[in-house]
């Protein structure tokens, strides 16, 4: 029994020890600078009856679908105005200098998250279909609050909605690492769109697609360097 509890005791000595070097906490007042992108999951299917398997319908949709995920990792890399760095004031606040304007939030703890939310109240245009039936909205756990939702264009049947919300930014650690996660996203549908969103994937996401329409996701992360 002395042997057993002796083992534990060291096993969490060693679990602490080894967390502790991996990861040093956020100091207040800090700043983090973006520092580069990285690709977190290989290419996976959905349709509205769940995720595909079928390795020739995978490889298929990465042919189609490669060039858009080029074309939003070079979007992010070479856009020195998204999410570009973020500062912590205190525990409960911090600024983030997205879109070459410096955005006031509050902090909240959320599982092994950090959400960053807006103080200020946000309008801007999705298109494809109303805002909370994007991919950009239900895709994942984490949403803004949306205030009101308008019809911009249906311009052949092409939708472009207007919104007025509340913005959030998710952050999370990783290996040490202070991160941002990005879910990139092709949807399949009578008009296709692309896109990315900072958020956290929500696991039945596909269960708000319709019958018939078709998503590719990747996973990727922005990670940021204290400075």
């Amino acid at each position: 029994m002395k042997v057993e509890k002796l083992v534990v005791a060291l096993s969490i000595v060693l679990f602490s020890c080894k967390k502790d070097a991996s990861f040093k906490p956020i100091v207040y007042p800090s700043s983090y600078y973006r520092s580069g992108l990285i690709k977190t999951s290989d290419l996976r299917i959905f349709s509205n009856s769940g995720e595909i398997k079928d390795r020739s319908l995978i490889d298929r949709f990465l042919g189609v679908d490669s060039f858009f995920y080029v074309y939003l990792s070079d979007q992010i890399k070479n856009s020195q105005g998204l999410m570009d760095s973020i500062r912590f004031v205190d525990e409960q606040h911090a600024i983030v200098n997205d879109g070459y304007a410096h955005r006031s939030c509050t902090i909240d703890h959320e599982n092994e998250a950090l959400i960053l939310t807006r103080t200020d109240t946000s309008q801007s245009t999705c298109s494809g279909d109303q805002f909370t039936r994007t991919m950009t909205y239900y895709v994942g756990e984490i949403k803004p609050v949306v205030y009101s939702e308008y019809l911009v264009s249906s311009t052949r049947g092409y939708y472009v909605f207007g919104y007025t919300s509340t913005g959030k930014y998710v952050l999370q650690e990783s290996n040490g690492q202070l991160v941002a996660p990005e879910i990139f996203f092709v949807y399949h549908t009578t008009n296709y769109y692309q896109g990315n969103t900072n958020n956290i994937l929500q696991d039945d996401f596909f269960k708000n697609m319709a019958e018939g329409d078709t998503a590719s996701i990747m996973g990727y992360q922005l990670l940021y360097e204290k400075q």
